[in-house]
């Protein structure tokens, strides 16, 4: 309910994309393409992927999760990550529950086991947002069992997800801008007096 769409064009890298909108809270760009909205990809799942800025992906699934496809899952995943990202960006994905059923019986839980092995390396983190109080128990009993190589969390709604996302990222970045192995200096930036030695890195 928070996503409302207009359509422009807008420049990415290289690239010309359809921007079909601005998310209400951050102020990012939202694209969305028509190969990547309702998605059928079983008798009773379907799923919607939008772009929010360059590293937030925003997953709409629809349906009974016992019935998602989830290796055509998996490669619509791929296909929208390949269309939007530069090599080696991370992305956080957030994933709206509100439309899923059948989280509570067996095979739904077994379903969201697999959900998670199926994130890429491209994943920073993985939030979920909407969801009943059943479907919240199965999604961290089954991070217990497969804790992915990113962080997990859980949020009341689609204006705490994606301010998390963002925050997941800031954090990363930072952590990586005061890397040392990303530093370089030279020795013409360096200084050592008597009781002073000072360095510029950039």
């Amino acid at each position: 309910k928070y996503l409302c769409y207009c359509s422009f064009l807008i420049q990415k890298g290289t690239k010309m994309v359809q921007e079909t909108g601005k998310c209400p809270v951050t102020g990012l760009s939202i694209v969305q393409k028509p190969q990547w909205t309702d998605i059928r990809i079983s008798d009773d799942f379907m799923v919607t992927f939008r772009m929010i800025g360059d590293r937030i992906l925003h997953v709409e699934p629809r349906g009974h999760f016992t019935k998602v496809n989830l290796e055509k899952a998996y490669a619509l995943l791929n296909q929208v990550l390949s269309e939007s990202l530069m090599l080696g960006i991370k992305i956080v994905e957030i994933d709206d529950f509100n439309n899923i059923s059948g989280s509570s019986t067996r095979s739904g839980r077994i379903a969201g086991i697999r959900y998670f092995e199926q994130k890429t390396e491209n994943h920073l983190g993985f939030i979920a947002y909407n969801m009943s109080r059943q479907t919240k128990l199965f999604l961290h009993v089954a991070w217990r069992i497969h804790r992915g190589p990113y962080k997990f969390d859980i949020k009341d709604n689609y204006e705490s997800a994606v301010k998390h996302a963002l925050h997941m990222i800031q954090q990363y970045d930072t952590r990586d801008c005061y890397n040392a192995a990303n530093f370089i200096t030279r020795p013409e930036w360096k200084y050592q007096g008597d009781s002073l030695f000072t360095e510029c890195k950039v």
